[in-house]
C-alpha cells in the first residue's frame, strides 16, 4: 500500500502539472504539484475511493484541454463513469459540470449549431451510461432496481448525512491540537485546505468576469477548471471534513496558482511565501516522519496459537 501510494500520488502530480501547463508558463507550471503534494497529498494519505475519483476527474479535465473533439469528449464521458463507479457523487457531479461547459462552449465559443451541440452531448452520455449501466447491470439483475436506486441514491440523500462525522457540523473542527510551537507548523496544511475549498473558485470567478482581455482558450481552460472544481466540492459539501475536502482540493489549488501568477507586488509576495513554506515542509516532512518512533510487527505460527513479537528500532 506504501508502494501504491507513492505511484498515485505520481500519477496525481503527473496530470496536475499537464493542466497547469495549460494555464500557466514557466517554472510556475510545478507550483501546482509542489503544493499539492507538500500540503494536500501528504496530509491525507489514506487512499480511499475519493483519490480515485478526483483523478479520473482530472484526466477528464486534461483531456478536455485539449480540444473539444468528439473523441476527446467520448474519452471525457468514460472517465467520468470511471469516477463515478469509485464515488457515485463525485463521478455524476463532475459528468453534470461538463454537460455544462459544453453548453457553455457552444455560446462562448465560436457559432455552433443545435445539431453540433447535440452531438457532442450525445457524445459525453453514451459512454457514461454505457459504462455506468454495464458495470451496475449485474447487480441490478442480482439484487433489484430498487435495492440499487436505495443503496447508492436514496442513502447518501437522506441517510449519509444524518450523523456526526458526514454532517455539515463537522467543517472546521479537524484542527490538530496545539501543545508546543512546533505544532504550530501542522495547521499550515489545514489553514492552507480550508482557505481554498471552496472560496477560491468563488476568487477565481470574480476575477474571470473582471478580466475580459484574456485569451479565449485561456479563459476556456480556467472555466472547465471551476466548474469541475464547483462540481467535486459539492460532492463532499454534505460531510466537509478536512479528509474529503483535501481529496477534492487539486483544482482549488490550480487556480490558487493561477491567481498567484498575476504581477502585483501581493501576488508576487504570497507566491513567494507559499513556495517557501513548500520548500520547508519538504525538508521537515520525511525528517519527521523517519525518527518518529515506530517498530516493526511479526507473527509466528505455532500450532494451535499464533504469537505476536515486536521489534523496536
Amino acid at each position: 500500500m506504501q508502494a501504491w501510494a507513492i505511484a498515485l500520488g505520481l500519477a496525481l502530480a503527473c496530470v496536475i502539472t499537464r493542466i497547469a501547463g495549460r494555464i500557466l508558463q514557466g517554472p510556475l507550471i510545478l507550483l501546482p504539484a509542489l503544493l499539492f503534494l507538500i500540503f494536500d497529498f501528504s496530509s491525507a494519505l489514506d487512499l480511499t475511493h475519493h483519490w480515485y475519483s478526483t483523478f479520473a476527474a482530472l484526466a477528464a479535465i486534461n483531456i478536455l484541454m485539449g480540444g473539444a473533439t468528439l473523441r476527446r469528449i467520448c474519452a471525457a464521458g468514460a472517465l467520468c463513469a470511471i469516477a463515478a463507479l469509485f464515488t457515485q457523487t463525485q463521478g455524476t457531479l463532475t459528468f453534470a459540470a461538463l454537460v455544462i461547459y459544453l453548453l457553455w462552449l457552444s455560446r462562448s465559443g465560436p457559432r455552433h449549431t443545435h445539431t453540433s451541440t447535440l452531438t457532442q452531448l450525445t457524445a459525453l452520455v453514451l459512454p457514461f451510461t454505457l459504462i455506468v449501466g454495464t458495470c451496475l447491470g449485474y447487480y441490478i439483475h442480482k439484487a433489484g432496481q430498487r435495492t440499487v436506486f436505495a443503496d447508492l441514491i436514496l442513502f447518501p440523500l437522506r441517510f449519509l448525512s444524518s450523523g456526526e462525522v458526514n454532517s455539515p457540523r463537522t467543517y472546521l473542527h479537524q484542527f490538530p491540537h496545539v501543545q508546543s510551537p512546533s505544532d504550530l507548523l501542522r495547521l499550515i496544511p489545514f489553514v492552507f485546505i480550508y482557505a481554498l475549498v471552496p472560496y477560491i473558485y468563488f476568487i477565481g470567478l470574480y476575477h474571470l468576469r473582471n478580466h475580459t482581455d484574456l485569451p479565449s482558450t485561456l479563459r476556456q481552460h480556467l472555466m472547465l477548471l471551476h466548474l469541475v472544481g464547483l462540481a467535486l466540492f459539492l460532492a463532499v459539501a454534505s460531510g466537509p471534513r478536512f479528509f474529503r475536502l483535501s481529496t477534492v482540493a487539486p483544482p482549488a489549488i490550480l487556480i490558487c496558482a493561477w491567481l498567484l501568477s498575476q504581477q502585483s507586488p501581493a501576488y508576487r509576495f504570497a507566491r513567494t511565501l507559499l513556495c517557501a513554506l513548500a520548500v520547508v515542509f519538504a525538508l521537515l516532512l520525511p525528517l519527521r516522519r523517519q525518527t518518529q518512533w515506530h517498530a516493526h510487527t511479526q507473527f509466528t505460527h505455532r500450532p494451535g496459537c499464533l504469537q505476536r513479537h515486536s521489534r523496536l528500532p
